[in-house]
């Protein structure tokens, strides 16, 4: 092992193994945060702002004419809107099928996978609740007319 560690060769073939495993992980990790704040800044804003993301991009493809940029930036903004509204009057229903989703697939698990599953699940649902708290937030709902 000595006479291995000694040659030149071995050295290099060490350091490039090292450098590889060091980028592998430095890009994943730059990878992961990266996306999820991309992720983040595209889905915590309000739909008045993120309708001009939507709108810039189609833009910068399909090259709109000052007419047509006004008019897909009013559907836009009106479709976001009248998306939200929906998502939050359907929060219930799309709170029940999670649940049931969460439990159908506990019922399939083996006893040992069951022990497992719980952390898994309560995470699913911490951060679904996160999500929630900070869309409502974000965009807290309509007061009741």
């Amino acid at each position: 092992m000595k006479e291995f560690l000694k040659s030149v060769y071995s050295k290099v073939l060490i350091l490039t193994l090292i450098a590889f495993i060091c980028g592998f992980f430095w890009g994943w990790a730059w990878g992961t945060y990266y996306t999820k704040n991309k992720i983040h800044k595209i889905f915590s804003r309000k739909p008045e702002d993120r309708h001009m993301l939507i709108v810039e991009r189609l833009d910068r493809e399909l090259n709109f004419t000052p007419d047509q940029f006004k008019a897909v930036d009013e559907i836009v903004y009106e479709s976001l809107k009248k998306i939200e509204e929906i998502r939050k009057r359907h929060f219930p229903e799309e709170d029940a099928v999670f649940r049931e989703g969460l439990e159908k697939i506990e019922k399939v698990l083996t006893e040992e996978q069951k022990e497992r599953w719980i952390k898994i699940k309560y995470k699913l649902i911490k951060d679904r609740e996160r999500f929630r708290k900070h869309r409502l937030e974000s965009h807290p709902p309509p007061p009741p007319e």
